[in-house]
């Protein structure tokens, strides 16, 4: 499980690679800014994972029991957990990178994060409860990050999306 964690920084960078040869040239500059930015956000995902969401949470499922049942966790079931629930978060902590990418091919634009941002909450919430265990404080601790990180790629749109005529920064 540890060696899957290791290595997904270096499947990201095989992924990109596989990409760059189809990109064009001003389109390849931007890779030495994502490529660090993607792995980086990934281990922040897992490291938020593992140091807030994980003790908090295997707390609050452990005392879900009460004081008469007395829970058995077996090992792997908890690295089965773990791997799922720490790759979820670095998958999800990607948000900012797609959404640069999605800006910079002109697809999305800052004002159609800002106008829909109800209906991010909505997906953010759903996406929340697809990839997490079904409780609810697991749920809320991945939509809260996830919710900044929107508001984060909103200002990452306006800065490096397509420039409006009347768009003052």
């Amino acid at each position: 499980f540890f060696g899957v964690l290791v290595t997904i920084p270096y499947m990201i960078y095989e992924m990109w690679m596989f990409v760059v040869p189809g990109l064009r040239r001003n389109e390849r500059k931007y890779i030495g800014i994502i490529l660090p930015v993607s792995i980086f956000l990934f281990w922040l995902g897992g490291a938020f994972c593992y140091f807030v969401v994980l003790p908090v949470g295997l707390k609050y499922l452990v005392s879900a029991a009460g004081e008469t049942i007395e829970p058995i966790i077996k090992l792997s079931s908890y690295f089965s957990f773990f791997l799922m629930l720490t790759v979820a978060f670095g998958v999800a902590f990607q948000m900012p990178v797609v959404i640069f990418i999605l800006a910079k091919l002109q697809i999305i634009s800052w004002r159609f994060l800002a106008t829909y941002r109800r209906h991010a909450i909505v997906i953010i919430l759903s996406v929340a409860a697809i990839l997490t265990p079904p409780d609810v404080f697991t749920q809320i601790v991945l939509a809260v990050p996830l919710y900044i990180l929107y508001e984060i790629s909103i200002i990452v749109a306006r800065i490096f999306g397509p420039k409006e005529e009347n768009e003052e920064i």
